[in-house]
């Protein structure tokens, strides 16, 4: 009875040992395979973990390129208004070529008017001017007005006020009539008070005198009239020598007034360009 149980567990025993070797070996291979598993596993976090980041840098990139897109769009859309603002900038060139063509056409018809204009002025005042004893007493003043370019009022002296010098020379009935009588302390007294105006002003009065004489002046002779005009001037100019003398200095000392004068260039000194109180004249060349 025990034989057959013995060999039965001899085989029993067989079959464990073949299957314990077969799982030792079986153990042992899937050790190596287990031991692949992880490092392929290890493998597979690290790239997984590559690929994150990957993508993360992706994403940066795809951010950056959408702003650059967004800069890109708004650049085409400043060229684009660029562009719009050129095109309209040419015709306005144009448009102002041609006005500034149209410009210059006009001032040159201006340029002609007023020419023909200053002419017929001149001519209209000559023939005024040979009338001077009817004037009355704003027909002189307006004269003097135009001789001394005061006929603009921004032009004109700040101190003179023409108005008040109008009412003075009715007063003092200073018209074309008394002119061969007038004296430079008239002038003063009218409201010319600045010494180179009053003495330009009294310059102008004779040389019109001389200029347009009267019949009556001209069937006298010459050289009496002559005689006369230059005593009358002596007389004068001694009459008013300390008036003048005393109101110039008087008007050289006032910065203000100084500052309203227009003086002209022949009256001032070359070297300090101010007003020349006693000039000369050279010998040699007369200046």
């Amino acid at each position: 009875v025990l034989v057959p149980v013995m060999k039965q567990k001899f085989k029993i025993d067989g079959e464990i040992n073949k299957y314990k070797e077969i799982l030792q070996n079986k153990k042992s291979l899937y050790s190596d395979k287990l031991e692949k598993y992880d490092n392929i596993y290890e493998d597979c976090e690290q790239l997984i973990g590559s690929l994150n980041d990957l993508i993360k840098y992706c994403n940066q990139k795809i951010t950056e390129e959408n702003e650059m897109n967004k800069g890109q769009m708004s650049i085409q859309m400043e060229l684009y208004e660029l562009g719009t603002n050129l095109a309209s900038f040419e015709e306005y060139g144009l448009s102002f070529f041609d006005l500034l063509k149209g410009f210059q056409k006009f001032e040159i018809l201006n340029k002609n008017f007023i020419s023909n204009s200053t002419k017929k002025l001149n001519a209209g005042w000559k023939c005024i001017e040979s009338s001077w004893p009817e004037w009355q007493c704003d027909d002189l003043l307006l004269w003097i007005q135009h001789k001394m370019g005061w006929l603009n009022t921004s032009k004109s002296p700040k101190y003179l006020d023409f108005d008040d010098i109008l009412e003075n020379m009715q007063f003092m009935q200073i018209t074309g009539a008394s002119l061969v009588n007038l004296k430079k302390v008239d002038l003063s007294n009218a409201g010319f008070k600045i010494y180179a105006h009053r003495t330009k002003i009294y310059q102008l009065i004779k040389s019109l005198i001389t200029k347009y004489k009267q019949p009556e002046e001209a069937g006298q002779n010459d050289e009496n009239s002559t005689a006369d005009i230059d005593c009358h001037d002596n007389d004068n100019d001694e009459n008013d020598s300390d008036f003048d003398d005393q109101e110039g200095a008087t008007t050289r000392g006032d910065d203000s007034d100084d500052e309203e004068i227009d003086i002209p260039d022949k009256y001032k000194c070359a070297l300090t360009d101010e007003l020349m109180s006693n000039p000369v004249i050279c010998g040699h060349n007369n200046k």
